[in-house]
Protein backbone atom coordinates (compact mmCIF):
# COMPACT_ATOMS: atom_id res chain seq x y z
CA UNK A 1 0.00 0.00 0.00
CA UNK A 2 1.38 3.46 -0.86
CA UNK A 3 2.80 5.48 2.01
CA UNK A 4 0.43 7.99 3.49
CA UNK A 5 -3.27 8.07 4.21
CA UNK A 6 -5.68 6.01 2.09
CA UNK A 7 -7.83 9.13 1.78
CA UNK A 8 -5.11 10.86 -0.26
CA UNK A 9 -4.12 7.89 -2.41
CA UNK A 10 -4.90 9.46 -5.78
CA UNK A 11 -4.47 6.34 -7.94
CA UNK A 12 -6.86 4.43 -5.69
CA UNK A 13 -9.42 7.24 -5.71
CA UNK A 14 -9.27 7.40 -9.51
CA UNK A 15 -9.66 3.62 -9.81
CA UNK A 16 -12.79 3.78 -7.69
CA UNK A 17 -14.17 6.64 -9.76
CA UNK A 18 -13.58 4.50 -12.84
CA UNK A 19 -15.38 1.58 -11.18
CA UNK A 20 -18.33 3.88 -10.52
CA UNK A 21 -18.46 4.77 -14.20
CA UNK A 22 -18.45 1.05 -14.98
CA UNK A 23 -21.64 0.67 -12.96
CA UNK A 24 -23.48 3.66 -14.35
CA UNK A 25 -27.23 3.05 -13.92
CA UNK A 26 -27.71 3.40 -17.69
CA UNK A 27 -25.63 0.25 -18.26
CA UNK A 28 -26.86 -3.36 -17.95
CA UNK A 29 -27.12 -4.77 -14.39
CA UNK A 30 -23.67 -5.27 -12.91
CA UNK A 31 -21.81 -5.77 -9.64
CA UNK A 32 -18.18 -5.10 -8.78
CA UNK A 33 -16.51 -6.57 -5.70
CA UNK A 34 -14.57 -3.71 -4.11
CA UNK A 35 -13.10 -5.46 -1.07
CA UNK A 36 -13.35 -8.71 0.87
CA UNK A 37 -14.44 -12.05 -0.59
CA UNK A 38 -10.89 -13.35 -0.12
CA UNK A 39 -12.29 -16.73 0.80
CA UNK A 40 -13.86 -17.14 -2.63
CA UNK A 41 -17.49 -17.02 -3.66
CA UNK A 42 -19.80 -17.11 -0.61
CA UNK A 43 -22.47 -19.78 -0.19
CA UNK A 44 -24.75 -17.94 2.23
CA UNK A 45 -24.53 -14.21 1.58
CA UNK A 46 -26.18 -11.28 3.31
CA UNK A 47 -26.34 -7.91 1.58
CA UNK A 48 -26.48 -4.82 3.79
CA UNK A 49 -27.61 -2.00 1.48
CA UNK A 50 -27.07 1.61 2.39
CA UNK A 51 -25.78 4.97 1.27
CA UNK A 52 -23.14 4.84 4.06
CA UNK A 53 -22.92 8.61 4.14
CA UNK A 54 -21.05 7.87 6.35
CA UNK A 55 -20.71 4.32 7.66
CA UNK A 56 -21.80 4.24 11.32
CA UNK A 57 -21.56 1.85 14.24
CA UNK A 58 -25.25 1.02 13.67
CA UNK A 59 -24.40 -0.31 10.20
CA UNK A 60 -21.55 -2.43 11.52
CA UNK A 61 -23.70 -3.68 14.42
CA UNK A 62 -26.26 -4.90 11.88
CA UNK A 63 -23.54 -6.74 9.97
CA UNK A 64 -22.35 -8.39 13.18
CA UNK A 65 -25.90 -9.40 14.12
CA UNK A 66 -26.40 -11.00 10.71
CA UNK A 67 -23.23 -13.05 11.11
CA UNK A 68 -24.17 -13.99 14.67
CA UNK A 69 -27.58 -15.21 13.48
CA UNK A 70 -25.93 -18.29 12.00
CA UNK A 71 -27.90 -17.86 8.79
CA UNK A 72 -25.09 -16.33 6.70
CA UNK A 73 -21.38 -16.85 6.11
CA UNK A 74 -20.49 -13.46 4.62
CA UNK A 75 -21.99 -9.97 4.87
CA UNK A 76 -21.41 -7.52 2.04
CA UNK A 77 -21.98 -3.80 2.46
CA UNK A 78 -23.92 -2.97 -0.70
CA UNK A 79 -23.53 0.48 -2.23
CA UNK A 80 -25.58 1.35 -5.30
CA UNK A 81 -24.49 3.93 -7.84
CA UNK A 82 -28.16 4.89 -7.76
CA UNK A 83 -30.00 4.63 -4.43
CA UNK A 84 -33.79 4.87 -4.40
CA UNK A 85 -34.94 8.16 -2.86
CA UNK A 86 -31.30 9.33 -2.61
CA UNK A 87 -30.37 9.83 -6.26
CA UNK A 88 -28.48 13.08 -5.68
CA UNK A 89 -25.01 12.52 -4.28
CA UNK A 90 -24.42 14.82 -1.31
CA UNK A 91 -21.87 14.75 1.47
CA UNK A 92 -18.99 12.37 0.90
CA UNK A 93 -18.33 11.19 -2.65
CA UNK A 94 -19.22 7.61 -3.50
CA UNK A 95 -15.51 6.87 -4.01
CA UNK A 96 -14.75 8.04 -0.47
CA UNK A 97 -17.56 5.93 0.97
CA UNK A 98 -16.06 2.93 -0.82
CA UNK A 99 -12.63 3.69 0.65
CA UNK A 100 -14.08 3.85 4.18
CA UNK A 101 -15.94 0.58 3.65
CA UNK A 102 -12.92 -1.10 2.08
CA UNK A 103 -10.62 -0.06 4.90
CA UNK A 104 -13.15 -1.22 7.49
CA UNK A 105 -13.64 -4.72 6.08
CA UNK A 106 -9.86 -5.25 5.90
CA UNK A 107 -9.99 -5.68 9.67
CA UNK A 108 -13.24 -7.66 9.75
CA UNK A 109 -13.18 -11.17 8.29
CA UNK A 110 -16.32 -12.49 6.58
CA UNK A 111 -17.26 -8.99 5.44
CA UNK A 112 -16.95 -7.42 2.01
CA UNK A 113 -18.03 -4.49 -0.15
CA UNK A 114 -20.14 -4.81 -3.29
CA UNK A 115 -20.95 -2.02 -5.76
CA UNK A 116 -24.03 -2.34 -7.98
CA UNK A 117 -25.88 -0.18 -10.49
CA UNK A 118 -29.47 -0.81 -9.48
CA UNK A 119 -31.42 0.67 -6.57
CA UNK A 120 -34.40 -1.67 -6.16
CA UNK A 121 -33.89 -4.72 -3.99
CA UNK A 122 -35.44 -7.05 -6.56
CA UNK A 123 -32.85 -5.91 -9.11
CA UNK A 124 -30.02 -6.11 -6.58
CA UNK A 125 -31.04 -9.66 -5.68
CA UNK A 126 -30.93 -10.62 -9.35
CA UNK A 127 -27.49 -9.08 -9.74
CA UNK A 128 -26.19 -10.92 -6.66
CA UNK A 129 -27.52 -14.25 -7.92
CA UNK A 130 -25.90 -13.61 -11.29
CA UNK A 131 -22.60 -12.61 -9.70
CA UNK A 132 -22.55 -15.58 -7.30
CA UNK A 133 -24.39 -18.35 -9.19
CA UNK A 134 -23.63 -21.00 -6.55
CA UNK A 135 -25.37 -19.18 -3.70
CA UNK A 136 -27.36 -21.44 -1.43
CA UNK A 137 -29.02 -18.54 0.40
CA UNK A 138 -29.27 -14.81 -0.16
CA UNK A 139 -30.38 -12.36 2.53
CA UNK A 140 -30.88 -8.63 2.79
CA UNK A 141 -30.16 -6.93 6.12
CA UNK A 142 -32.40 -3.89 6.50
CA UNK A 143 -34.13 -1.69 9.03
CA UNK A 144 -37.86 -1.55 9.62
CA UNK A 145 -38.26 1.58 7.49
CA UNK A 146 -36.76 -0.26 4.53
CA UNK A 147 -39.01 -3.30 4.78
CA UNK A 148 -41.94 -0.87 4.72
CA UNK A 149 -40.46 0.73 1.61
CA UNK A 150 -40.01 -2.67 -0.03
CA UNK A 151 -43.72 -3.39 0.32
CA UNK A 152 -44.75 0.09 -0.91
CA UNK A 153 -46.64 -0.28 -4.23
CA UNK A 154 -45.50 3.09 -5.55
CA UNK A 155 -42.09 1.62 -6.37
CA UNK A 156 -43.53 -1.01 -8.71
CA UNK A 157 -45.74 -1.29 -11.75
CA UNK A 158 -46.96 -4.65 -10.43
CA UNK A 159 -46.16 -4.91 -6.72
CA UNK A 160 -47.12 -8.54 -6.15
CA UNK A 161 -45.30 -9.79 -9.24
CA UNK A 162 -42.17 -7.90 -8.19
CA UNK A 163 -42.40 -9.13 -4.59
CA UNK A 164 -42.98 -12.70 -5.74
CA UNK A 165 -39.74 -12.46 -7.70
CA UNK A 166 -37.87 -10.70 -4.88
CA UNK A 167 -38.81 -13.22 -2.21
CA UNK A 168 -38.03 -16.11 -4.54
CA UNK A 169 -34.49 -14.73 -4.75
CA UNK A 170 -33.86 -13.53 -1.20
CA UNK A 171 -35.10 -13.41 2.37
CA UNK A 172 -34.80 -10.54 4.85
CA UNK A 173 -33.24 -9.98 8.24
CA UNK A 174 -34.99 -6.92 9.66
CA UNK A 175 -33.94 -4.76 12.57
CA UNK A 176 -36.57 -2.69 14.29
CA UNK A 177 -35.45 0.66 15.64
CA UNK A 178 -37.19 3.42 17.53
CA UNK A 179 -39.91 4.49 17.20
CA UNK A 180 -40.86 1.12 15.64
CA UNK A 181 -40.66 -2.03 17.77
CA UNK A 182 -40.98 -5.78 17.25
CA UNK A 183 -44.77 -5.57 17.52
CA UNK A 184 -44.84 -3.07 14.65
CA UNK A 185 -43.02 -5.52 12.39
CA UNK A 186 -45.35 -8.36 13.37
CA UNK A 187 -48.42 -6.20 12.73
CA UNK A 188 -47.06 -5.01 9.40
CA UNK A 189 -46.40 -8.55 8.18
CA UNK A 190 -49.83 -9.66 9.37
CA UNK A 191 -51.60 -7.34 6.97
CA UNK A 192 -53.51 -9.31 4.31
CA UNK A 193 -51.46 -7.87 1.43
CA UNK A 194 -48.17 -8.76 3.18
CA UNK A 195 -48.98 -12.00 4.98
CA UNK A 196 -47.91 -14.31 2.14
CA UNK A 197 -44.29 -13.10 2.48
CA UNK A 198 -44.03 -13.17 6.28
CA UNK A 199 -42.15 -16.48 6.40
CA UNK A 200 -39.29 -14.86 4.43
CA UNK A 201 -38.76 -12.08 6.98
CA UNK A 202 -36.86 -12.60 10.26
CA UNK A 203 -36.15 -10.12 13.02
CA UNK A 204 -32.79 -8.93 14.31
CA UNK A 205 -32.72 -7.20 17.68
CA UNK A 206 -30.53 -4.12 17.42
CA UNK A 207 -29.11 -3.16 20.85
CA UNK A 208 -30.56 0.04 22.40
CA UNK A 209 -27.24 1.87 22.02
CA UNK A 210 -27.74 1.98 18.25
CA UNK A 211 -31.47 2.66 18.14
CA UNK A 212 -31.15 6.39 17.52
CA UNK A 213 -27.83 6.40 15.67
CA UNK A 214 -27.97 7.51 12.05
CA UNK A 215 -25.73 8.88 9.34
CA UNK A 216 -27.74 12.10 9.50
CA UNK A 217 -26.77 12.60 13.15
CA UNK A 218 -23.12 12.00 12.32
CA UNK A 219 -23.21 14.48 9.43
CA UNK A 220 -24.86 17.11 11.60
CA UNK A 221 -22.18 16.68 14.27
CA UNK A 222 -19.37 16.77 11.73
CA UNK A 223 -20.78 19.95 10.20
CA UNK A 224 -20.27 21.61 13.58
CA UNK A 225 -16.69 20.36 13.65
CA UNK A 226 -17.41 17.64 16.20
CA UNK A 227 -15.95 14.24 15.34
CA UNK A 228 -18.43 11.69 16.73
CA UNK A 229 -15.83 9.06 17.62
CA UNK A 230 -18.32 6.93 19.57
CA UNK A 231 -20.77 6.79 16.66
CA UNK A 232 -18.55 5.67 13.80
CA UNK A 233 -15.75 3.14 13.23
CA UNK A 234 -12.27 4.53 13.83
CA UNK A 235 -11.49 4.58 10.10
CA UNK A 236 -14.50 6.83 9.50
CA UNK A 237 -13.50 9.16 12.34
CA UNK A 238 -10.06 9.37 10.72
CA UNK A 239 -11.68 10.15 7.34
CA UNK A 240 -13.65 13.00 8.90
CA UNK A 241 -10.58 14.45 10.61
CA UNK A 242 -8.26 14.22 7.63
CA UNK A 243 -10.58 15.40 4.84
CA UNK A 244 -13.00 17.78 6.55
CA UNK A 245 -15.92 15.91 5.00
CA UNK A 246 -19.33 17.31 6.03
CA UNK A 247 -17.75 20.29 7.81
CA UNK A 248 -19.19 23.70 7.06
CA UNK A 249 -16.91 26.00 5.01
CA UNK A 250 -14.89 28.40 7.12
CA UNK A 251 -14.62 32.15 6.36
CA UNK A 252 -11.16 33.28 5.26
CA UNK A 253 -9.51 36.69 5.86
CA UNK A 254 -9.35 37.27 2.11
CA UNK A 255 -13.16 37.21 1.92
CA UNK A 256 -13.65 33.77 0.44
CA UNK A 257 -14.49 30.51 2.18
CA UNK A 258 -12.26 27.55 2.91
CA UNK A 259 -13.80 24.14 2.28
CA UNK A 260 -11.08 21.50 2.64
CA UNK A 261 -13.22 18.72 1.28
CA UNK A 262 -14.28 20.74 -1.78
CA UNK A 263 -10.63 21.62 -2.43
CA UNK A 264 -9.70 17.94 -2.29
CA UNK A 265 -12.54 17.00 -4.65
CA UNK A 266 -11.55 19.72 -7.14
CA UNK A 267 -7.97 18.44 -7.16
CA UNK A 268 -9.17 14.86 -7.67
CA UNK A 269 -11.19 16.02 -10.68
CA UNK A 270 -8.14 17.86 -12.03
CA UNK A 271 -6.08 14.68 -11.71
CA UNK A 272 -8.83 12.70 -13.43
CA UNK A 273 -8.70 15.10 -16.38
CA UNK A 274 -4.92 14.79 -16.57
CA UNK A 275 -4.33 18.34 -15.36
CA UNK A 276 -2.66 17.31 -12.11
CA UNK A 277 0.13 14.80 -11.61
CA UNK A 278 -0.65 11.70 -9.57
CA UNK A 279 1.07 12.94 -6.44
CA UNK A 280 2.06 10.57 -3.67
CA UNK A 281 -0.48 10.44 -0.87
CA UNK A 282 1.64 12.50 1.54
CA UNK A 283 2.32 15.16 -1.11
CA UNK A 284 -1.35 15.33 -2.09
CA UNK A 285 -2.34 15.81 1.54
CA UNK A 286 0.26 18.57 1.93
CA UNK A 287 -1.03 20.33 -1.19
CA UNK A 288 -4.56 20.38 0.21
CA UNK A 289 -3.32 21.67 3.55
CA UNK A 290 -1.52 24.57 1.84
CA UNK A 291 -4.53 25.46 -0.27
CA UNK A 292 -6.65 25.46 2.90
CA UNK A 293 -4.62 28.11 4.67
CA UNK A 294 -6.22 31.44 5.48
CA UNK A 295 -3.30 33.54 4.15
CA UNK A 296 -2.88 35.34 0.82
CA UNK A 297 -1.07 32.44 -0.81
CA UNK A 298 -3.78 30.01 0.19
CA UNK A 299 -6.35 32.40 -1.28
CA UNK A 300 -4.37 32.69 -4.52
CA UNK A 301 -4.15 28.92 -4.75
CA UNK A 302 -7.89 28.52 -4.29
CA UNK A 303 -8.55 31.15 -6.95
CA UNK A 304 -6.26 29.31 -9.37
CA UNK A 305 -8.08 26.09 -8.58
CA UNK A 306 -11.43 27.73 -9.32
CA UNK A 307 -10.03 28.86 -12.70
CA UNK A 308 -8.93 25.30 -13.41
CA UNK A 309 -5.27 26.35 -13.58
CA UNK A 310 -3.64 23.32 -11.97
CA UNK A 311 -0.11 24.41 -12.87
CA UNK A 312 -0.64 27.70 -11.01
CA UNK A 313 -2.03 25.76 -8.05
CA UNK A 314 1.13 23.65 -7.83
CA UNK A 315 3.40 26.66 -8.26
CA UNK A 316 1.66 28.61 -5.51
CA UNK A 317 1.83 25.60 -3.18
CA UNK A 318 5.55 25.16 -3.90
CA UNK A 319 6.18 28.78 -3.09
CA UNK A 320 4.81 28.16 0.40
CA UNK A 321 7.47 25.55 1.11
CA UNK A 322 10.01 26.63 3.73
Amino acid sequence: MPAGSPFFDLPRILRLREALRDVDPSLPPKAIGIAGFDGGAPRRLALLPGSFNPLTDAHTALADLALESGRVDVVAYLLASRTVDKERVEGASLADRLICLGEYVKEHPRQGVLLVNRGLYVDQAGIARQTFPDLEALWFVVGYDKIVQIFDPRYYQDRDAALDRLFSLAAFLVSTRAPAGPRDLDDFLARPENRRYADRVFRLDLPPAYQHLSSTRVRDAAQRGAIPAESVPSIVARFLRETGAYQAPQPAPEGDEIDRYAIREALVEAAERGRLLLLAAASFETLIERLSRGDARGHAGREALRRGDASAVIQIALEQMP
